[in-house]
């Protein structure tokens, strides 16, 4: 019979495992005989929190502040109208008025010639007369 190399390394397996195993059975795992009595001390941690009055009641009150803001926010959000839920009907009917005029060849004008000015209105309305058309 002729010694093949992978025969003899699974034999080699199946006895290292059984070996073992009988090992562990015997050498290792072994019944007390009767059960040991040890000294020992039992320690138990504690965490304590200690709370200093004033920065207590510093905290509470910033608290509080902050809940009423949130409370005012609330309402003030309820009652007030925002312009982000609208849509821009009222930016395109400007644009719509503005589509044929002069205002923008006005407006460059004006930021050409004064380039510094930025309330424009208000400059206008103290060096130009405004007059409305109805």
């Amino acid at each position: 019979m002729q010694m093949i190399p992978e025969l003899f390394k699974n034999s080699t397996e199946d006895i290292f495992t059984t070996l073992y195993a009988s090992l562990a059975d015997n050498q290792l795992i072994q019944q007390g005989n009767s059960p040991r009595a040890a000294q020992g001390t039992l320690s138990t941690s504690v965490t304590r929190l200690f709370v200093v009055s004033p920065v207590a009641w510093v905290i509470v009150g910033i608290l509080l502040l902050i809940l009423v803001c949130n409370a005012l926010l609330f309402v003030y959000a309820a009652r007030n109208y925002s312009i982000l839920q609208e849509e821009p009907i009222g930016l395109l009917g400007n644009a719509a008025l503005l589509e044929e005029s002069d205002v923008s060849r006005f407006v460059s004008t004006f930021r050409q010639q004064h380039p510094n000015v930025y309330g424009m209105r208000d400059f206008i309305e103290e060096n130009y007369t405004v007059v409305i058309l109805e």
